[in-house]
This record gives C-alpha cells, structure tokens and sequence, in this order.
C-alpha cells in the first residue's frame, strides 16, 4: 500500500526581471540570490522526504501553480539543475504538454517523447534524454500532443514513473498548471 506525502513549499518571490529568459539561472550564475532561494527548497524537500519513499525507489515531485506564468517551469528546471550531480541522477518530466518548455529549454526536438505512451507502452530508456548537466536527464515531450489529458491518464505514465523511481534518486514532474490551460 502506498501513502502519498503532500508537502507544500512556497517558493520565495523572484525578481522575474532577472530571470524572464533565464530557465537554466542556477548553471548559468550559480551565485544570485534566487539561485540561494531554489538551493533552500532544495534542502527542504530533502529534509521533508528523507524516508517518505519506499527503499529503493525514488520520491516523485510534481511542481505545478494555479495558472500559467507563475514560474513552475523555472522552478522545476533551476531545482533538477541543484538536485542533479555525477553521483545522483536526477529525471525531469516535462509533463506540461502544452508548453513544452524543459523540452525547449534543453533543446529536444523530434524523436520518442512523452506523448508517445498514449498509444502503448513505452521503454523508459527509449524516451529519455541526457542534458549537459551532469546526472540530469529530460523524459521531454517533442511534439505537440492531441489528447494531453489522456496521456497523464494513462496507466502507461505511471509505468514509466515507476520505473523512474527504480533506477533515478529524483524525478521531478514540471505539470501544466491546475486551474487555467
């Protein structure tokens, strides 16, 4: 049986001026004050989760907001970019697909993607994608997909994230928002 955990972290107010174009801010200037806030997150959701998943297998973190632009896309990409390392392996989903933006950020373009596991199932390792940063890999959505709510549905995705939970120590899910598409 298995027990959700829901922790609600608020993320401290970020100057977007600095960060309006910036979605990779903690590799590119590592040393901002947003960069110190997302590392805060960071250690809480460490703290928070340590010992909340089962052994062996990975917590899942979806970062989602009420309504578009409100900088969960920025957050889940700077937080995988801190989580990530060449000892821990860190999974981004780009699971807003109807923006696309992790998958834009890290430059996918064609190929298997997110969207395919509507029509079946799908190989983990034939999906996802490494990035330049080390430990960091994107399971990306490449194209546009019809029937979006359908493949967040499906029982092939949650396949897919379990077996992410096997083999990554992070998956992070950056979700459309809640209340506005």
């Amino acid at each position: 049986m298995s027990m959700a955990h829901s922790l609600e972290v608020r993320a401290p107010l970020l100057d977007h001026r600095l960060v309006a174009h910036s979605y990779t801010l903690a590799r590119e200037h590592p040393n901002l004050s947003p960069v110190e806030s997302l590392r805060s997150l960071r250690t809480s959701l460490a703290l928070n989760l340590n010992g909340n998943g089962a052994k062996g297998r990975a917590p899942v973190v979806l970062i989602t907001s009420a309504g578009a632009g409100e900088g969960k896309s920025f957050i889940a990409l700077n937080l995988a970019t801190l989580l990530a390392s060449p000892e821990k392996r860190v999974l981004l989903v780009d699971g807003d697909l109807y923006k696309r933006t992790a998958s834009g950020v890290h430059n996918v373009r064609g190929g298997a993607s997110l969207g395919d596991v509507f029509s079946g199932p799908q190989k983990l390792s034939a999906l996802v994608r490494t990035t330049v940063t080390p430990g960091l890999s994107i399971l990306p959505v490449s194209k546009a997909v019809e029937n979006p709510q359908g493949v967040l549905e499906s029982p092939h995705l949650a396949a897919l994230l379990e077996d992410a939970r096997k083999q990554d120590d992070e998956v992070l899910i950056d979700s459309p928002p809640i209340l506005v598409v």
